[in-house]
């Protein structure tokens, strides 16, 4: 099953149960239509990352029958779903980031949503997608990369409202079921927040099987070594990742 395909039966799992009455006025084998809220803070697939992995999402959920419906500060993406701008206004981006994770919330509420995906720091929601991993290694490694270990009592501004939302949704239990992008992210969130650990589920990101075969690799090493002027015999050393102080 797709990566896709794991999460939505995710979603579907957490959706709460049908009533009898809501069960008695549809038709025999019809399919159960849900309103599946999705909270980001913007949602701008061209970006890739979560936002790009989102859109996939939405366009997976809608050929199902359900209805994606975005609740964010702003939307670029294009498709059929629904859009509810959100603004979490405030003096200070710490305000900010607070009301908008209360406000995303909220709007989902009212917008009539049976279950919600959020990708960014929330109060609470049914499914939470951490792509970065968990916010307290994050801050943590950048501490030390600055010769001091994390301290909270030095940590303010939004990386406090950041530390806080986390620390609701994973050892509070304000997220019902947490997607792991990674064996690192599990690993991570699992440490950090115990509590959590029944409620991990780990989806690894998928990789195009074709487009890396090996057999590729004489080619196109030839042509970026080539790209770079340096000798075809030199050996080389390749690391790839978002985050590699961290």
């Amino acid at each position: 099953m797709s990566c896709q395909g794991v999460i939505i039966q995710c979603v579907l799992d957490e959706a709460p149960p049908i009533s009898a009455a809501s069960a008695a006025h549809r038709p025999q084998g019809a399919q159960r239509r849900l309103r599946i809220g999705l909270l980001i803070d913007r949602f701008e697939p061209q970006r890739g990352g979560a936002e790009g992995a989102l859109q996939q999402l939405a366009q997976h959920v809608a050929q199902r029958g359900h209805t994606p419906v975005v609740l964010s500060k702003s939307c670029t993406a294009v498709g059929p779903l629904e859009f509810h701008r959100v603004r979490g206004t405030g003096i200070t981006r710490a305000t900010r980031e607070r009301r908008l994770a209360e406000d995303l919330v909220r709007a989902a509420k009212d917008q009539g949503c049976h279950v919600t995906v959020g990708v960014r720091h929330l109060e609470q929601v049914d499914l939470y997608w951490p792509h970065d991993g968990a916010y307290a290694a994050s801050l943590s490694s950048k501490y030390l990369r600055q010769g001091r270990p994390l301290s909270l009592s030095d940590v303010g501004g939004h990386h406090r409202v950041f530390l806080e939302l986390e620390r609701k949704l994973l050892a509070e239990g304000g997220a019902r079921k947490v997607v792991c992008v990674s064996e690192l992210v599990e690993r991570e969130l699992g440490q950090l927040y115990p509590a959590c650990r029944d409620r991990l589920l780990r989806c690894d990101n998928g990789v195009d099987l074709d487009h890396f075969h090996p057999r590729h690799r004489a080619q196109l090493g030839q042509e970026f070594r080539a790209h770079l002027g340096l000798p075809q015999d030199l050996p080389l050393v390749v690391f790839v990742g978002g985050d590699p102080l961290r």
